[in-house]
């Protein structure tokens, strides 16, 4: 399978200047040779290998390098993938993880975005900050945060 992405999105991505990882990571509703399926990407800097798993059918199905060669991607031809997880492999190492782009957010609307914006949001600290969750069938933490001057994990005072 060819990428239907550019390098010049994927080196933002390994340069941490994608302004919208989603749009790039994760799982995506893609049609190869009028099958329909799914293409999946990741970037896992320091790691040698990734498979990725299928939980229904208990598929490892290998990622392959593109452009860089930490960042992996495989077209799966599945009507729903599930959670499926990583396997990643560095050295002898390998560890099992899920895919964060893999959970798209029903914590922080629209509307409540609107809110905010407006300065109306009485009860934003539901929404923002960390919370624990469970999404999916996986328990993790939702974190959110507004940062409008943050760029590349260097907000004022940082680094």
């Amino acid at each position: 399978m060819t990428t239907m992405i550019s390098p010049e999105q994927i080196d933002r991505i390994v340069w941490n200047q994608h302004h919208n990882p989603f749009e790039v990571l994760g799982p995506h509703p893609l049609d190869v040779d009028g099958k329909t399926g799914w293409v999946v990407r990741t970037y896992q800097p320091d790691v040698e290998a990734v498979s990725l798993l299928l939980p229904e059918s208990r598929a490892e199905i290998p990622m392959k390098p593109t452009h860089n060669p930490h960042f992996f991607e495989c077209w799966v031809e599945q009507g729903d993938l599930g959670t499926y997880q990583f396997k990643l492999k560095s050295g002898d190492h390998e560890r099992v993880v899920y895919d964060a782009y893999a959970f798209s957010s029903p914590a922080l609307t629209d509307y409540d975005l609107h809110l905010f914006a407006e300065g109306n949001h009485h009860r934003i600290y539901e929404k923002m900050g960390a919370h624990v969750m469970e999404m999916g069938g996986v328990m993790g933490v939702y974190f959110s945060l507004w940062a409008p001057e943050a760029r590349n994990g260097l907000a004022a005072g940082g680094l």
